[in-house]
């Protein structure tokens, strides 16, 4: 029962694999899909067992036994025997199908009251009985149904057309003889009966305890077997009153005494019998895979030299990348070109550039320095000295305008206040004309500015083509390794014809499909293999497997096919897009200076002060007393 359930795992395994199993065609796989299903029912499906043999020949007893519990009743007679469907079931329960197609649950307990004899009702309901099931959570009930027929050669009339459905649905019937009277010539009639339906039969003896200790029982045996053959292939003996006692009381000696080891043997045929019909639908699949691989591999080109072709891909491969090395570089020095030439763009204009070190790049980098010195050093220079000279005049400004501030306080003092206006007019006098030249100069600033953009500008454009050309002389020798590389792969696959990249890609896939199937599936096939070597089916799909294994047995070169897939998309699509920036300054000239050019101080004089001031400080003897009366004060 453990080779069924590894069977139907490797069965549900290979149908998830089968839908990634792209190296077969759609037919193929649905046709594979259809055998793996049908291959997985036939495991799942339960064989029927149908236990036969005339009244009293212990078969209740005997079911008992193969469970290792009293389910059945024993000591029943004809006119109480029913026929039982033993199967699976999570509870414990017992079902009663009657003849109008009805059914009714009972609890286990009332299986007992349906035999008893004696009780109107319950013969009555008895008359209407068609079979009664009962579920049990046995393991065994999970690969096997059991089905427990009345004496068949004491048949009441409404048992026979139940007994011959059941019959029809046997897959196997085990005959229980009466170890005192083997063979009646009942019991024949009975056996041709299941031979005509073609059920294979398998003869137990009971009761083995029952014959004299002096017996020998091998010879006994073989005696009853010549007389039943061919009726019966196989006879052996058992006690099913010994192995059922001995599990009930785990006495493993009952059990041996009771020959329990000819029930393991029969239920492992049984096993084998249901895993030879598994091989044998393992060999037809194994047989379909195996001559679509070779078709498929005498059709391909490239299947059909894998091999050979994986060597020269391997040398294409070294080639390679000595080319990539060199498309590599080339490509990073054609990038730092680009990136230092945005660097170059990005800088602040208003500090002192010196482009050497980016032109010196340049084939023509004399041309382009001098060209740097005469339209760009000429303005720039002229912006770098105006906007040291504003620099200057903006920080004298604030100073001019604190004199003027602390003049004009002054004028508060009353003996002072004509000399003191005197001095503030003359402080605001100053302050506005240094205002209006910082005006003036920052006008012209912004002029040397629009100069400075100018040169830039055009030198700018004489620049971008420098760079242009020496994009192009890059772009040239990426093509040139391109071309070298095309010719590495072409000469190598020359021999073997026209052979696309992508399709030398896609049968590779093809292959490792088919090496994951053969690391997947095929060691799972096998089960194990001690216990079914002898079966041939078995025997042939080891060498069906053996057979696949042998497909492509070289070692996928994956890393190789992904660097070739890498080189290949490399190769094609290197257009790089340049963008060359617009050379602008970072900030307008005025955001480079926080003084204000703009004067909205209010100093507000008197008209009087305003108009006397000018014409006192005219007047000499005004200002000798003036002077005089300040040096009587201090």
């Amino acid at each position: 029962m453990e080779s069924t359930k590894k069977a139907i795992q490797t069965i549900d395994h290979w149908l998830k694999v089968q839908a990634d199993m792209k190296f077969l065609s759609y037919d193929e796989r649905e046709n594979s899909v259809k055998e793996l299903e049908e291959i997985s029912k036939g495991l799942k499906k339960k064989s029927t067992i149908l236990i036969c043999g005339e009244f009293n020949a212990g078969k209740s007893t005997f079911i008992n036994a193969l469970l290792g519990e009293k389910i059945l009743i024993s000591d029943i007679t004809p006119a109480t025997a029913m026929i039982t469907k033993l199967t699976y079931g999570v509870e414990r329960k017992v079902i009663v199908h009657f003849r109008n197609n009805t059914k009714k649950e009972f609890d286990i307990l009332s299986l007992k009251k349906l035999t008893v004899e004696g009780n109107p009702l319950i013969e009555e309901l008895r008359l209407n009985i068609e079979f009664v099931e009962i579920q049990l959570p046995f393991e065994l009930l999970n690969y096997y149904t059991l089905i427990d027929s009345p004496g068949l050669t004491s048949l009441h009339q409404r048992h026979t057309d139940t007994t011959t459905q059941f019959f029809n649905q046997a897959d196997i019937a085990i005959w229980l003889f009466n170890s005192l009277n083997v063979g009646t010539s009942s019991e024949v009639e009975w056996l041709k009966k299941l031979q005509n339906l073609k059920i294979p039969i398998l003869g137990l003896i009971n009761s083995i305890d029952r014959l004299d200790e002096d017996e020998d029982l091998e010879a006994f045996y073989e005696y009853n077997l010549r007389r039943l053959s061919p009726l019966i292939t196989q006879l052996s003996g058992i006690s099913a009153k010994d192995i059922l006692e001995g599990k009930l009381a785990n006495n493993n000696q009952l059990i041996e005494w009771g020959n329990s080891n000819v029930l393991q043997e029969m239920f492992t045929k049984f096993e084998e019998k249901k895993m030879d019909e598994y091989f044998q639908g393992l060999k037809s699949l194994l047989l379909n895979l195996s001559g679509s691989l070779e078709r498929h591999k005498s059709k391909s080109l490239i299947l059909g030299n894998r091999d050979r072709i994986l060597i020269e891909l391997k040398r294409a491969s070294k080639d390679a990348s000595v080319i990539e090395k060199q498309l590599l570089n080339e490509q990073i020095e054609k990038e730092q070109v680009f990136i230092e030439w945005n660097l170059f763009l990005e800088r602040n204009i208003l500090n002192p550039i010196d482009p050497s070190p980016f032109i010196n790049k340049f084939r023509d980098s004399k041309g382009l320095l001098e060209e740097w010195k005469q339209i760009v050093l000429p303005p720039l220079n002229q912006y770098f000295k105006r906007f040291e000279e504003v620099k200057i005049e903006g920080r004298m400004l604030p100073l001019k305008q604190k004199v003027r501030e602390e003049h004009y306080e002054d004028i508060s003092t009353v003996y002072l206040k004509f000399f003191q206006t005197y001095k503030f007019i003359r402080a605001d006098k100053e302050y506005k004309l240094h205002l209006e030249q910082l005006q003036l100069n920052m006008k012209f600033l912004k002029a040397d500015h629009q100069e400075v953009d100018k040169a830039l500008d055009k030198y700018k454009k004489i620049l971008k083509n420098a760079v242009t050309q020496e994009f192009e002389i890059f772009d040239e020798k990426i093509n040139q390794y391109k071309e070298k590389w095309k010719d590495v792969f072409s000469q190598r696959t020359l021999q073997y014809g026209d052979l696309d990249f992508k399709d030398l890609i896609g049968t590779e896939l093809y292959v490792q499909e088919i090496k994951r199937f053969q690391t997947d599936v095929l060691p799972l096939l096998s089960l194990d293999e001690r216990k079914y070597s002898y079966l041939k089916s078995y025997k042939e799909v080891e060498v069906l497997s053996r057979t696949i294994k042998e497909f492509y047995k070289e070692e996928t070169e994956e890393e190789l096919f992904k660097n070739l897939m890498e080189f290949e998309v490399m190769g094609k699509d290197n257009q790089y897009n340049f963008d060359i920036k617009m050379l602008e300054t970072n900030k307008k000239t005025e955001e480079y200076f926080n003084f204000n050019l703009i004067d909205s101080s209010k100093f507000p004089i008197t008209e009087e002060l305003r108009g006397l001031t000018p014409q006192l400080v005219k007047d000499p003897t005004v200002i000798a007393a003036g002077v005089a009366l300040l040096m009587s004060i201090f």
